[in-house]
């Protein structure tokens, strides 16, 4: 390395460089690679060896997981939308109105209220994600009434998370790209003007904007297209799944509009958390065709969650529906 790094007339400097061993959590247990001694030196001077590290603005771990990533950028994808939210709402008690089932509801420790100074008005979600109109209307408030704050904002989350990935009948920003970020803010000039100094605020600016504009634009030009298969794939997914009612899973598959599948575990002895648990597990006793750790969440009471994406094949979904089949009939 440090030859190659010479006649490409780069210099490597050996206080900064570290390595890392990149393994699966399954492979580190079978093959011990926690405990194992890797020597790696740069002019006689052995190199660190780390477990994560962050390059370029991208927090890389040794396990193949964007963990760590993945919440650093959902805090600040957090951060421009309450960017957006203080650049409607510009004065504190400000109102928006908002479906009760949202992310921002349930996932965001009220975060709108702590940054922004809005407060949150909820309006009935129906079952398919939409907004209850007739709610929305009653519940809209116009200036003039010293005793209530003012409705300025409509948040409608699509596609909406909690009812499976569900679609609007518009045109929308399909999910699953497998970019880093997907948070979008539109409007007129005056008004991006308001949500950037609000985001320096917040502590938005990142430097090296230009790794995730390059994951965004290869995932529109190379995932986007395959997205189709994500959402036959959870078809399949979805009517395996229903065939297995008598063993205790039930899903509604009129609710499996994109890539996410959301179903309930009514099994007799076997939880959605045991269930959850066991698809990741991987032993020895299990059939060969089944020895493959699959994740599925956790979601609402005694359901699970599965999200498809451009890395999981058909193969892998009837893989996954085997493994569902063996633990709960053995």
């Amino acid at each position: 390395m440090a030859s190659w790094s010479y006649t490409s007339n780069l210099s490597l400097n050996p206080g900064k460089t570290k390595q890392m061993v990149l393994s699966t959590d399954q492979l580190v247990r079978v093959h011990d690679l926690k405990h194992q001694i890797t020597q790696l030196e740069i002019s006689n001077r052995q190199l660190e060896r780390v477990s994560e590290t962050k390059l370029l603005g991208v927090k890389l771990q040794e396990n193949l997981k964007w963990n760590d990533h993945v919440k650093d950028v959902a805090n600040a994808s957090y951060g421009v939308l309450r960017t957006l939210l203080m650049g409607h709402c510009p004065g504190r008690g400000d109102e928006i109105l908002v479906g009760d089932s949202a992310h921002i509801i349930l996932w965001e420790q009220g975060g709108v209220a702590q940054l922004a100074g809005v407060h949150s008005r909820q309006v009935h979600t129906n079952i398919d994600g939409t907004l209850d109109l007739m709610d929305v209307e009653e519940k809209v408030r116009s200036q003039g009434d010293a005793h209530q704050p003012f409705s300025r904002l409509i948040c409608v989350e699509q596609t909406h998370n909690a009812s499976g990935g569900r679609v609007f009948p518009v045109e929308y920003l399909r999910k699953g790209l497998g970019a880093p970020v997907g948070s979008v803010i539109t409007g007129d000039k005056d008004f991006i003007s308001r949500c950037l100094c609000h985001r320096k605020v917040l502590g938005g600016g990142m430097r090296q904007a230009g790794v995730l504009a390059a994951a965004g634009i290869y995932a529109l030009d190379n995932i986007a297209p395959k997205l189709n298969i994500d959402h036959a794939n959870a078809q399949i997914l979805a009517k395996g799944i229903r065939d297995m009612k008598d063993l205790g899973l039930d899903v509604d598959l009129n609710s499996v509009e994109t890539n996410m599948v959301y179903f309930s575990v009514n099994h007799p002895t076997i939880s959605h958390k045991e269930l959850s648990r066991r698809m990741f597990r991987v032993t020895d006793n299990e059939p060969i065709k089944t020895r493959k750790a699959v994740l599925i969440l956790t979601a609402r009471k005694r359901s699970l969650r599965a999200v498809l994406h451009h890395q999981v094949s058909e193969d892998d979904v009837h893989r996954t529906l085997q493994k569902l089949k063996y633990i709960l009939t053995s």
